[in-house]
């Protein structure tokens, strides 16, 4: 089971046209940046996210002004990205307000950091098949572990503000990310998942980026399916931290978070976070 003490949902699966009934995913604007979305309002079986808090969305490196203050207004005091090294001499580092700390936690600090959605267009294998493989690594992956476990315990230090994560596109890195502070919430797969496919309503603006930072040519290269996500990518990650850790539990303690989802960072965490 992803999450032990979740529940299964009978809610109806989302329209392009209804509100998920399961998560809020409140979209707003945050000018030179796309993908962006506060969790609050996501209904887990241990409470309702509050919002204002766990925030998430595309790279930041091109924010205007107005983009900034929209940080400021939000009340974001930290940001998370989760690009390495090659992808921020790329495509530049995050452009942060005076008073917004921002951690560089990549999970792929030492190697080639191309993105699933441009990586995958230039190897042999199936795109869609190497971007599902890079999944099933994820939970394993040192690096990405390390930052997970960061931002959750900085999400639970009750002192902080609100909380961004982000990587290029938003997507799977965060996915995976914001996937798994749900599940330590008490969300359950059904709601991670709405939340998650929610940036396939994204793919057209991650297309206009990629034409902005490499040329049409190559933005026109990936298909829509791999600019967006798929339930059978998550499936994927859920199914190796199974397999590595046995369940959510599991794969909080490995990551360093003492007593897993019984520990204090999970329960400072579900206090600071969830609301009845």
């Amino acid at each position: 089971m992803w999450h032990r003490r979740g529940v299964t949902s009978t809610a109806s699966q989302p329209t392009e046209t209804t509100a998920d009934p399961r998560t809020a995913g409140h979209t707003t604007t945050l000018d030179g940046s796309w993908n962006f979305r506060d969790l609050g309002g996501t209904r887990t079986a241990l409470g309702t996210v509050r919002p204002g808090l766990l925030l998430r969305a595309a790279v930041l490196s091109g924010l205007t002004p107005a983009g900034e203050q929209a940080l400021l207004d939000l009340g974001v005091t930290d940001v998370f990205d989760l690009r390495g090294p090659l992808e921020i001499a790329r495509e530049g580092a995050d452009r942060l307000p005076d008073g917004v700390t921002g951690h560089v936690t990549p999970f792929h600090p030492e190697e080639d950091d191309t993105p699933v959605h441009e990586a995958s267009e230039q190897q042999e294998q199936d795109p869609m098949e190497r971007a599902r493989s890079y999944y099933t690594k994820i939970p394993t992956l040192a690096p990405a572990s390390e930052s997970v476990a960061t931002m959750l315990r900085v999400l639970a230090d009750d002192s902080r503000g609100a909380a961004l994560v982000h990587c290029a596109a938003g997507k799977d890195r965060t996915g995976w990310t914001i996937a798994t502070v749900l599940g330590a919430l008490g969300a359950d797969r059904e709601t991670i998942l709405s939340d998650y496919l929610l940036s396939n309503t994204a793919v057209g603006s991650l297309r206009d980026w990629m034409r902005r930072q490499y040329g049409a040519e190559e933005a026109a290269k990936p298909s829509d399916e791999l600019l967006g996500v798929n339930e059978g990518f998550l499936d994927a990650a859920w199914t190796a931290m199974e397999a590595a850790h046995g369940d959510l539990d599991g794969y909080l303690r490995a990551i360093g978070l003492e007593g897993g989802l019984d520990g204090d960072v999970v329960a400072r965490l579900r206090a600071r976070l969830l609301e009845s």
